[in-house]
């Protein structure tokens, strides 16, 4: 009859709908898990990855077997002045200054490399199979492009900002968890900053074994 024919028809149509639309479920599910693992992972101002999800990576990075073959890279950067430009111009300069500041990094590293901010004006990165006398060249390239930084914000005098970052190569410090060579690279900023600072610096051996606490700034 006609109604068993509709019927069949309509059976018909459910079936070819049901496993699209769970589909379009799941799809929709799996876009709001990476949005939120997404939101997680990185820092909302800068798009640098957020503390925890860097201190993650960087330990897969330094645990990963076999060894990386030319050893792995630490690096802490600190914006100089930062303070004194927030105190300045305003929290929304600063804001403006960070996200510059990490846009210019992203763009100057490669994509294996890992970027994360670390707290308020502080960033890290780790530079997986690199040698130690070439991430002293890349902290020193990079430095340059954050040197070249204009941003103008209330005045028609451009902000200028730099960077001071340590350096540390996990060749030097073997068997070294990440907290310490997190904590050697600080070192080396430290001495940066109390050097003249927006400039790269890495301890030598003997700097090395008389590391005390790092001191507050």
């Amino acid at each position: 009859s006609i109604w068993s024919q509709i019927s069949l028809q309509m059976g018909l149509q459910l079936m070819v709908a049901t496993p699209l639309l769970v589909s379009s479920s799941l799809a929709a599910r799996n876009d709001l898990v990476h949005a939120l693992n997404q939101a997680l992972d990185h820092d909302d101002l800068t798009d640098a990855l957020a503390r925890q999800a860097f201190m993650r990576g960087a330990t897969e990075y330094l645990q990963q077997s076999p060894a990386a073959s030319y050893g792995n890279g630490v690096m802490m950067l600190d914006i100089d002045h930062f303070k004194q430009l927030n105190d300045n111009h305003g929290h929304a300069a600063g804001d403006s200054v960070l996200s510059e500041f990490a846009r210019v990094i992203h763009t100057a590293i490669r994509p294996q490399d890992l970027f994360g901010r670390l707290g308020g004006e502080e960033f890290g990165i780790v530079l997986p199979d690199t040698a130690c006398q070439d991430c002293l060249s890349i902290a020193e390239r990079l430095r340059r492009c954050v040197e070249e930084i204009r941003l103008y914000h209330d005045s028609d005098e451009p902000l200028r900002i730099t960077t001071s970052i340590g350096v540390v190569h996990d060749s030097q410090m073997p068997d070294a968890t990440l907290s310490t060579l997190l904590s050697t690279a600080d070192q080396a900023m430290y001495y940066a900053k109390h050097h003249g600072r927006n400039q790269v610096h890495s301890l030598s051996s003997g700097e090395m074994r008389d590391l005390d606490p790092v001191p507050q700034r």
